[in-house]
């Protein structure tokens, strides 16, 4: 079959909260798109990451009679040209994961085992928990509400 792997993070589970928006903001899509707001750091990307993880999640449903899986991932905390500024001492502290940081080799195991292993199409699964899925925060959002957003999000890309 046809595999789509999505990279994700688990800021999704704290969207709202990193968003300055009330909890369960996303019981509804008054809220998206998000504005970026360029003072709050995660303002927007946690919002995306959780998009994202829904996104892949509908498209699994939608294309599985095509064949088409579909699935998000969390990598873990690695080290990357993206995150070479952070204090990974302080950021560590507070995880649970280790080794912590991970490197781009140890944190890409997990897009390999979703794209080499039987994994349950439109979950999403976390380097940190040993490949094991990861249930994510739903912020409010109800998976009855994957289709409108799912439509909305190729209007808002403009693919259609």
């Amino acid at each position: 079959p046809a595999r789509v792997i999505s990279t994700s993070g688990a800021l999704a589970n704290q969207a709202c909260e990193l968003a300055g928006w009330p909890k369960n903001c996303l019981r509804d899509l008054s809220f998206l798109p998000p504005p970026v707001i360029p003072q709050k750091s995660h303002s927007s990307g946690a919002v995306a990451v959780f998009l994202k993880i829904q996104h892949a999640a509908e498209l699994a449903r939608r294309e599985a009679a095509n064949g088409i899986q579909a699935f998000s991932f969390f990598p873990g905390f690695t080290r990357t040209p993206l995150t070479e500024k952070l204090n990974f001492t302080e950021m560590c502290a507070h995880m649970t994961q280790r080794p912590c940081p991970y490197t781009a080799d140890q944190a890409v195991s997990v897009a390999l085992f979703v794209a080499l292993h039987t994994a349950r199409s439109g979950g999403c699964f976390s380097r940190a928990l040993g490949c094991k899925e990861q249930e994510v925060g739903m912020n409010g959002f109800t998976e009855a509400m994957r289709p409108e957003l799912f439509q909305r999000s190729l209007e808002w890309s403009r693919l259609i």
